[in-house]
Order: structure tokens, then sequence, then C-alpha cells
């Protein structure tokens, strides 16, 4: 007898419902294939390296107008996903997509919330640049020149910050511009960053008085680094006077002094306290500008060193040489 497998194998009409199930399946795998493409078009949503993408993105420094774009591009996908209907049926096959439709609108916020970051970035990084700006000149300019070099480096900061100011309001509005575009998106600045904002113009104005202070003072300054010099220098000539002056006392004029003498008395001018550049310094009643400190110094030494020469000349060669050896023992 044949077993209930072969009776069924053999049955036309169960041959034929299994050929009908077998096309059933056939025909909903071509199905779900479809549907599955459907979603294709969200496809760079998920695929794309959000991090790469936006490196590259940062580095092409994109207009303001492009921010706008790419935001609202990415809000239109979040919205046409939540109206995508999450349930589906394909012949005897019910499909549920909730995860899938919940994983792209995370997506589409993370594009978001990166886009938003950097534009905020970018924003916060202008707004601190102007307000360093400001308070950077401020601290060198509110500071006392203590010397010519210093003067004229604050001298050429001022001139170069007062050419610059009609650079500086055109600045504040594609801030603002960067800060209105971050609230249309719900995108909230620091406390912080807010304040910069709103003191813009109040600190603007601060600054250019302060450059204007800054002038003034620095003309004074000008003038007293001036009249300082001055004196200084009427001080130094004083000194080269009076070392000239002990120089002529105290160094051989002629070749009667005997060379043992004559070398003596060279080998004791160092320890006169004519020679002694610091006893004159000391003896100053102002304090000396570095300038002119060297100034004077070189001066002095010029002075000294013509002095010096000349006087040798009154040695003949030979005695010369030998009073150079002798005080040089």
């Amino acid at each position: 007898p044949e077993s209930f497998f072969e009776v069924i194998s053999n049955d036309d009409d169960t041959l034929k419902i299994l050929v009908q199930v077998m096309n059933g399946m056939s025909a909903s795998a071509t199905e779900l294939q479809k549907y599955l493409s459907y979603w294709d078009k969200y496809k760079p949503i998920w695929e794309m390296d959000k991090d790469a993408f936006m490196r590259r993105y940062a580095k092409q420094n994109r207009p303001l107008v492009q921010y706008d774009i790419d935001i609202t591009r990415y809000r239109e996908f979040q919205y046409e996903i939540s109206q995508e209907d999450v349930h589906n049926t394909i012949n005897f096959i019910k499909i549920g997509c909730q995860e899938l439709k919940q994983s792209l609108v995370q997506h589409t916020l993370q594009w978001q919330d990166k886009l938003a970051r950097l534009l905020n970035q970018n924003a916060k990084r202008a707004l601190q640049a102007v307000h360093a700006q400001f308070a950077e000149a401020t601290r060198v300019l509110n500071e006392t020149p203590k010397d010519l070099t210093h003067l004229n480096a604050n001298i050429n900061l001022l001139r170069q910050r007062q050419e610059d100011i009609p650079n500086v309001r055109p600045q504040f509005e594609p801030i603002r511009a960067q800060y209105e575009l971050l609230a249309k998106f719900d995108v909230a600045a620091s406390e912080e960053e807010m304040a910069w904002l709103g003191s813009l113009d109040s600190e603007m104005d601060v600054y250019e008085s302060m450059l204007g202070d800054s002038e003034k003072a620095l003309s004074k300054c000008k003038v007293n680094m001036k009249r300082d010099l001055e004196q200084g220098l009427d001080s130094f000539k004083t000194l080269v006077v009076d070392l000239r002056k002990g120089a002529l006392e105290t160094m051989p004029y002629s070749g009667d002094l005997p060379i043992e003498e004559a070398g003596i008395e060279a080998g004791a001018l160092p320890k006169n306290s004519l020679f002694r550049l610091k006893t004159h310094f000391d003896k100053a009643g102002e304090p000396w500008v570095f300038t002119g400190e060297v100034i004077g110094t070189l001066y002095i030494i010029v002075c000294t060193v013509a002095s010096l020469g000349s006087h040798l000349k009154a040695f003949k060669p030979e005695r010369a040489a030998q009073i150079g050896r002798a005080s040089c023992r």
C-alpha cells in the first residue's frame, strides 16, 4: 500500500496548492524588496559618515545661507519621515517599520544638531575675537610705556587700531545673523554669549573712547620722555667735562716723567673715582632713561678713548710702548 506521503505528493489538488504557495512566496519576496527600496530615498541620512562630513564642511567655511538650507533640509526630512506609515501588508505578510522610522528620525536630529553646533561654534569664535580685540588693545595701551621702544610699539598699535575702526562695526551684523539663525532652529546660546552679543555696541563705544584717551596719554608721554632725554644728555655732557678735566689733571702729557712713574700713574687711572661710570650715574638726581643711558655711555667711552689717544701721542712711540708694558705688569 502507498504511504500517506506518496498519496499526498501524487495528488493533483495538493500539488496545485503547493505551487500556488510557492508562487505567492516568490511574489511576496519581490514586493518586499520593492518596499525595502522605498526607504532608499533616506539612505544618505544614515549611510554618510557624519563626523567626516562635518570636518569637510567646517574647512570649506560655508556661508550662512548654506547652513540655513542644510538644516532646513534635514528638518523637512524629519517631518517627511514622521508622516510615513509604519504598518504595511504585502499579500499575507504584515510589516512593522516603527523602529526603522524612529532610527531615521534620530539620524535627522543628529544632522541638525551637528550643523547647529558648528554654526554656534563659529558664531561664538567670532564674538570672542571681537571682545578679545577690545580687551587686548585696552590692556596694552593702558600700560604706561617704560622706554622709547615701548612707547614706539604702543604708538604703532594705536595707529593700527584707529585705522581698523571702520572695519570693526561691520563685523557685528554677521555675528548677529548667526545667532538669529540659531534662534530660528530653536538652538539656545549660553547666557554668556548672549551678554557678549548684547554689549557689542556699548563695548565699541568704550573702545573708541579708550583709543582717544590713549592717543592723548601717549602724546603726553612722548613729550615727557623727550624732556627727560634732553635733561639726561645735558647731564652726560657735564659728566664728560668732568672726566676730561680729571684726565687732564691725572694723565702724563710729556716725555719728561720716568717710565716707571708714568706707568704707575697710568696703572692708577682705573682706580680714580672719575673713571667709575657707576658713581657718575648714581650722582644723578633723576632716573635715567634707558636709551639715554646707552647714548651717554657710548658718548663717555668715545670721548675718553679719544682723550687717551691724544695723550699717548705726547710720548715718543718707543717710550709709549715701554709705558704700556710697564703698566701691564
